[in-house]
């Protein structure tokens, strides 16, 4: 007799576990690229959905970036659809813009999972989006926060890649990564014990056709090839999941954190009947200096951040530079100051920090 691998078993009785935590009627898209991963993942779903009856879908997205990919798509179409039975469709799209070609894939990859699982929603009768299942693991976690502490910046993206959350580029659509304490290693495992032929997309190699400007490889490819390897020989194995465990422990710092800038926004803006006697805009965001200065540096630098993105400020431009620069005009006397922001000013008058978008912004 046969048994089973206990990472197959282990695999199943998590996407149980997350079947659970969802309706009974809430639909599944699979994220699925051919690659170990996501094969693994998608056998996992396969297996517990005998059971669960649940209405689970596919998509394999073709980026078209290489001769054989149209045929490698047929290919993980008709794998997914015979041997796991979970319908699936092929969407094939055009990978351009100004961000590189791994930026412009992954752009156009999560704009189509956005589509199909809006789609997915409205042919079960759903005003929801489906649930989209995608199979990030512990590898892509550590490569995660290692790209963090490059960038110095900070818990927030340390903490890494969320489990449950909405799909990166649309907010409507929720998400799923059930997969992340799983290594790649541990994925091949389940594809090699269940005979599910995978493949191994060349564009991540450190020879792959994705370059930086400069011809060099890929930051990520060069942490996933080089850096981790040369980690592991000096640190030891477990590396990868130290790393993604270390995530687990500052999403849940930073969640808390968060929660409670939050709190402490409300209480260091002044209130829309302040606003108007003092001659702001109803809907301008004004903080009380002096108060805010008495919260911990960790909370400030949160009310800040939380203040410019609510202000307008652009997302991916506001960096930890701003924010300090922010702090210190808080905590100061300096009371006729203003600071240029990405998509806002930042000004302060009489103890008074307000933002404004910018008129190019508007």
């Amino acid at each position: 007799m046969a048994f089973l691998h206990p990472v197959i078993s282990r695999s199943r009785l998590v996407i149980k576990d997350v079947f659970a935590q969802l309706p009974a009627d809430t639909p599944i898209l699979l994220a699925v690229s051919g690659g170990a991963d996501s094969l693994a993942l998608a056998s996992a779903v396969s297996f517990v959905n005998k059971k669960a009856k649940r209405v689970v879908q596919a998509l394999v997205v073709d980026h078209q970036l290489r001769p054989e990919s149209e045929a490698e798509a047929q290919t993980v179409q008709k794998l997914l659809s015979t041997t796991l039975d979970i319908p699936t469709n092929i969407a094939t799209v055009e990978v351009t813009g100004k961000e590189g070609p791994e930026g412009a894939a992954r752009r156009a990859r999560y704009t189509a999972l956005a589509q199909a699982a809006k789609e997915l929603g409205k042919q079960v009768g759903s005003a929801d989006p489906a649930v989209v299942f995608l199979g990030h693991n512990a590898n892509d976690q550590a490569e995660t926060v290692l790209l963090g502490l490059t960038r110095g910046s900070g818990a927030r993206s340390l903490a890494g890649m969320t489990a449950v959350g909405v799909l990166p580029l649309d907010e409507q659509v929720p998400m799923r990564r059930p997969l992340l304490d799983f290594t790649h290693a541990q994925l091949q495992t389940i594809c090699q014990e269940l005979n599910l032929p995978y493949v191994e997309d060349p564009s991540n190699a450190l020879d792959g056709n994705w370059r930086t400007a400069q011809g060099e490889p890929l930051l990520r490819a060069r942490i996933r090839h080089q850096a981790i390897p040369y980690l592991e020989e000096i640190l030891g194995t477990g590396i990868r999941q130290a790393l993604a465990h270390t995530a687990t422990l500052l999403r849940a710092d930073e969640e808390a954190l968060s929660e409670l800038a939050q709190q402490a926004l409300t209480q260091v803006c002044l209130s829309v009947t302040e606003l108007e006697d003092l001659g702001y805009r109803a809907n301008q965001l004004v903080v009380r200096c002096k108060e805010l200065a008495k919260y911990p540096v960790a909370i400030r630098g949160r009310v800040l951040r939380q203040a410019c993105l609510q202000s307008g400020a652009r997302n991916g431009e506001l960096g930890f530079r701003h924010l300090t620069a922010l702090d210190k005009l808080i905590i100061s006397n300096d009371n006729q100051k203003e600071l240029q922001l990405p998509g806002i000013v930042a000004k302060k008058r009489q103890h008074l920090l307000e933002f404004t978008k910018t008129l190019l912004e508007v």
